[in-house]
């Protein structure tokens, strides 16, 4: 197979050897406590309302009529075809909405201990790190608290990569499959995985390559290893993706999402220029990781810098997307947050550091746990929206319990509506997509800003009641409610 087969000294191969009983069982120990950890955080924090983009999910599955639909019929920007056939098994749920992210919370405790397995070919401390960073990522919570398919590609991103890593240790058929599996696992779940198929492709030719001797040499090896991985790609793109996606398309500021992504994965808050300092740190956090692997000899450098970097940027500059968001880059943080739990596990163990290393291991660490831990404190309380409590307060303020809704975000607002109408006792909940001064509406959901105290909707004077504001990336809403004829003339009689 080559002088590299086996060799624990060859480059490409782990720093610290992570094969003794004691750091087994320390590994094993790390990866039972993050995932502890970490299913606690996913459950509570999947308690929570669905919100918009996960109502859209739901309402493609009374289209399908067999799971084949999945690829061949619902051609639809928010159909994540994994995640969709889970959800077509799972049914539905009712109002235990955890049902709904049953197989993203599995997925997501999965990931940290592929992720715990990967650190730990480093060593103990780099296990550590990882366990205790992946358990509290407010970003990993999200996409594993939601039933989406990010939480599916994520763990199908790390597993193909932990298995291309054994595969370059030792190249066998077990290690070639289970590479496959899982790049075709991340593919079917969304095709953001696309960015990790391309660096992990372009790792493994530089790889195989050296391990061979030439090109020709590596043309079999390669294609032997990525024959699954390319046909679940040609599935997905043109069986899939090629005939048409219809969905809602939106403009975003690409600067504004990437510092976003930056500064979430670290603790940093949403905006502002304290999430572009976080963007700064996040930038020296890569630079270190990629330090400390290449300062190793380690070939496995180029993979992360290609997935984190290379290949995100290399999608964007061919598409030319008009819509960028913070998931476009859920793999990328995902093997950011492994550089960043080696440079902190580099930095433990530095001997030149003396006491100084750990302590400011530990504080870095510590420092992105609180952050993390603040984001996922909103998420627990407000979840991405509070959208059912909204439908609630209004039913029990709207004598009857039967009102209509009106609001400034027609799609989202009219599908939030259809969605939880079954889950509000004694409520008969309607929309008005159109301003008619005839049937003005009793409430109004304002999304977007600016939220005025009182504004003029369909010739009646609308007052603010109350807001219902939305954790992660979920919507606040303004609740605005129809003043009484009387007191509107007299309010209008001040004004005048």
């Amino acid at each position: 197979m080559g002088p590299m087969s086996g060799s624990p000294t060859a480059p490409g191969a782990r720093s610290v050897p992570a094969d003794s009983a004691a750091s087994a069982r320390m590994t094993v120990g790390l990866t039972i406590a993050g995932c502890a950890v970490g299913l606690v955080l996913r459950w509570l924090a999947s308690q929570t309302d669905p919100w918009l983009d996960e109502v859209w999910s739901f309402e493609l599955l009374p289209r399908m009529l067999g799971p084949s639909d999945v690829l061949f019929e619902l051609h639809h920007s928010n159909n994540h075809p994994l995640n969709t056939l889970f959800l077509y098994w799972l049914g539905d749920g009712g109002a235990d909405f955890w049902w709904y992210r049953l197989h993203t919370m599995v997925a997501g405790v999965a990931t940290i201990a592929v992720a715990v397995a990967i650190a730990a070919r480093r060593g103990v401390p780099e296990a550590a790190f990882a366990s205790l960073l992946f358990a509290t990522s407010f970003i990993a919570v999200h996409h594993s608290s939601q039933a989406r398919g990010y939480a599916l590609m994520l763990f199908g991103a790390l597993a193909a990569f932990h298995a291309l890593q054994r595969h370059h240790d030792r190249p066998t058929l077990a290690n070639t499959i289970a590479y496959g599996a899982a790049i075709a696992w991340a593919l079917f779940s969304n095709l953001y995985a696309l960015t990790v198929v391309i660096g992990l492709s372009l790792w493994s030719l530089a790889r195989t390559v050296e391990r061979e001797g030439s090109v020709r040499a590596a043309f079999l090896p390669l294609l032997r290893l990525h024959a699954l991985p390319a046909i679940a790609l040609g599935i997905v793109i043109w069986v899939f993706y090629l005939p048409g996606l219809s969905g809602t398309q939106f403009v975003t500021h690409r600067y504004g999402i990437v510092v976003q992504a930056f500064s979430l994965l670290l603790g940093g808050p949403f905006v502002g220029p304290a999430a572009e300092a976080a963007m700064g740190a996040g930038i020296v956090a890569l630079g270190v990781g990629l330090f400390v692997l290449r300062a190793d000899r380690d070939r496995e450098w180029l993979a992360y810098a290609l997935v984190i970097v290379g290949a995100p940027a290399l999608v964007i500059a061919v598409t030319q997307p008009k819509a960028l968001f913070v998931r476009f880059f859920a793999a990328a943080e995902m093997f950011l947050l492994l550089l960043v739990a080696f440079g902190l596990g580099w930095l433990f163990r530095a001997r030149r550091a003396g006491v100084a290393g750990p302590i400011a291991a530990l504080v870095l660490a510590g420092g992105m746990v609180w952050g993390n831990l603040q984001h996922i404190d909103r998420l627990l309380e407000a979840g991405r929206g509070q959208y059912g409590a909204a439908f609630r307060y209004m039913a029990d303020e709207t004598f009857g319990g039967a009102f209509v809704v009106a609001s400034d975000h027609n799609f989202g607002t009219a599908m939030m509506v259809r969605f939880f109408d079954r889950f509000v006792p004694g409520a008969s909940i309607g929309f008005s997509a159109e301003e008619d001064p005839r049937r003005p509406p009793e409430w109004f959901v304002r999304v977007g800003h600016p939220r005025p105290p009182e504004f003029v909707y369909a010739d009646q004077l609308y007052g603010r009641d109350r807001a219902f504001p939305g954790g992660g990336f979920g919507f606040d809403w303004q609740l605005y409610r129809r003043v009484p004829l009387g007191d509107a003339l007299r309010r209008r009689g001040v004004r005048e």
